[in-house]
């Protein structure tokens, strides 16, 4: 173990008082200890900076202020831009992890150069950082994500009872950022704009767009179940009419910029029948039940020569054929059985 890199920890919160102590304790209680702890605040009321300052005054954890919301994607690039560590971990708040997380994930990844980022098992939690149960059994949040023909993105096992269906080791579509680890030097290659999370995103999807570019450029997503982790799920369907309108918003804006970004023509098209459902669903709920999210519409005419611009971009760096992504696509969960990738060249 001592061998081992020791990764940073990036969290950044919004009112996340209610967790923020749990999840920094069950970091500064892991068998490899994180190199740093960045904790960005994004002008909580809540008090959560506060809690950070008076339970972790300096040391391991490093508290960062912002004035006002800066989202998900801007903090998180920021933090990551201020350390040196080969591997980051991108943790939400409302999460813990057991002790030996960062050193299965750790050792998943040197061991295996092609991995660009790993995942761990996600287990569901309330609030109060009990785990959620099913008959006795962990219910499941996420063993990695996987995407649909109809261009949603969902988290595999999701709301399952753990009842050892995913304990080997698989290649995935991708790791959710609610504990996404990364490879540097996966996230260097892949940015755009000196971005690794793309901050025309703000929140919400962002971690599926960084997965679809890191398949695009040739690395491959590892799933290792020994990394086992507990998460508070709100983004889900069945919730969306709990969350903001500011948080739906982004969801419909962002669906269309992973679109336009990395979705090859050739997968559009022969997916269009079903993208184009969805779209018309998404746009008819936005002109019924959500105004808001009429103007992630205004933002795409706005900005679309710009995504336009990142789209050539990525097309010119993609390491793989068009239609190869294709076997990440189906209407159920996609994995494989984990065989060591080889790093892109």
């Amino acid at each position: 173990m001592n061998s081992l890199p020791r990764p940073t920890v990036s969290i950044v919160t919004f009112d996340s008082a209610d967790y923020i102590v749990n999840c920094l304790r069950s970091l500064l209680d892991q068998t490899l200890p994180p190199e740093e702890i960045i904790v960005t605040d994004n002008a909580s009321t809540d008090g959560s900076a506060e809690l950070v300052e008076r339970y972790f005054p300096g040391g391991t954890v490093r508290l960062l202020r912002n004035h006002r919301n800066q989202g998900f994607s801007l903090p998180h690039n920021q933090a990551i831009h201020s350390t040196r560590s080969k591997y980051i971990l991108v943790l939400n708040p409302d999460t813990c992890l057991n002790a030996d997380f960062l050193e299965c994930l750790t050792a998943f990844m040197e061991a295996h150069p092609g991995l660009g980022s790993a995942t761990g098992k996600l287990r569901r939690m309330q609030e109060d950082a009990t785990p959620v149960r099913m008959d006795l059994s962990y219910v499941l949040d996420s063993t990695g994500m996987y995407f649909m023909p109809n261009q949603r993105h969902a988290d595999r096992g999701a709301g399952q009872a753990d009842t050892g269906q995913f304990e080997q080791r698989e290649l995935v579509f991708g790791t959710t950022a609610a504990a996404g680890f990364y490879r540097r030097s996966m996230l260097e290659d892949i940015a755009l704009q000196q971005d690794f999370f793309d901050t025309g995103f703000f929140v919400y999807r962002e971690d599926v767009d960084l997965a679809w570019r890191s398949i695009l450029y040739g690395w491959s997503c590892g799933y290792d179940p020994a990394a086992v982790g507990y998460h508070v799920r709100f983004g889900i369907p069945e919730r969306r009419h709990l969350l903001t309108s500011e948080v739906n918003y982004h969801s419909v804006k962002n669906r269309f910029l992973l679109r336009i970004k990395n979705m090859p023509l050739r997968i559009y098209a022969r997916h269009f029948a079903a993208i184009s459902a969805r779209d018309l669903l998404v746009l008819g709920y936005a002109l019924l039940k959500e105004h808001r999210s009429l103007d992630a519409f205004r933002f795409l005419l706005r900005c679309r020569g710009e995504y336009i611009g990142y789209r050539r971009e990525i097309g010119r760096k993609s390491r793989i054929r068009p239609g190869e992504i294709e076997k990440w696509i189906g209407w159920g969960p996609r994995a494989f059985p984990f065989c060591p990738p080889r790093a892109p060249v």
